[in-house]
This record gives structure tokens, sequence and C-alpha cells, in this order.
């Protein structure tokens, strides 16, 4: 009878350690709301330098343009003044004080999130003579990131 109670208690200790250790591994797997919510500002902010190059060229391709942001009902919430590229995509200063405001022209709110400062890092050259004009890295502590190519406007994760 011992013998048979014992089995029952180490199968029952079994099924609560895999239980506990499939919940720890699909908490790890599953992205945090943080990580959420930054990956829809990465997406945000792709489109919003994709309507600002459109904006670009159906306004002449000026080196200055006032992009216009709308809410998701479509109602105009911003208007931000953005520098443009020669190929008509926004452009920041080259440093990562310059890819902060450039954040905040092209979302239309500081690089912050849920409280937390968003990590802006300008990568490329320093020389303003270089035709290059390198990114803007974008990332929030221990979580996702994302890069903006101020050359091609492409934004890659």
């Amino acid at each position: 009878m011992k013998a048979v109670q014992w089995v029952r208690w180490l199968i029952l200790a079994l099924f609560v350690t895999a239980l506990v250790a499939g919940i720890i591994y699909m908490q790890s797997r599953a992205p945090s709301e943080q990580d959420s919510g930054f990956l829809r500002k990465a997406a945000m902010f792709a489109s919003h330098a994709e309507s600002a190059h459109w904006q670009w060229a159906a306004e002449g391709r000026p080196d200055r343009i006032l992009l216009l942001l709308f809410d998701e009902r479509g109602i105009e919430r911003d208007r931000r003044p953005v520098a443009m590229s020669p190929e008509g995509w926004p452009v920041a200063e080259r440093s990562n004080q310059g890819c902060a405001r450039l954040w905040q022209q092209v979302i239309g709110e500081a690089p912050r999130m849920n409280q937390q400062r968003i990590r802006t890092e300008y990568i490329g050259p320093d020389d303003p003579d270089q035709s290059d004009l390198g990114g803007c890295r974008y990332a929030v502590s221990m979580g996702p990131s994302f890069t903006y190519d101020m050359n091609t406007g492409k934004v890659t994760r």
C-alpha cells in the first residue's frame, strides 16, 4: 500500500514539474507587451517614413516637408517639419540626438515607451560631406530594436 501511494506522489510530482516547466517555456517564448508595442512603433515609423516620401514627391521634392500625422480614424493629429534627403526620405542630423529628434518628427511623440526611454543611436559616417547619410537604430533595453536607413527609407528589425 505504501509503495502504491509513493508511486502516486511521484507521478503527481513529475506532472507538476512538467506543467511548471511548460508554463515557464511558453512565457519565455511569448513576446512581452513592451516588445509588441515597440514593434508596432517600428511599423508606424516605416509607414510614416513612406508617407513622407510620397508627400515629398507630390510637393515637388523640397528639402523639407510639413509631415501630416493622422490617427487610426484618419483624423489629422499633428504636423511636423521634417528634413528630407535628395532621394526623398526623412533625415536626421548625424548624431544620437538627431536620431531622437527624427523619431519625434516621424512618430509625433518623444522616444519613450511605458515611461521608459527608447535608446537612439546614429550609425554611419560623421563626415557631412559624404553622400552616405547613415541611419538610426532605435531599441528598448533588453528588447527588440530596428534600424532606419536614411539613404533608402528602409526599416529593418
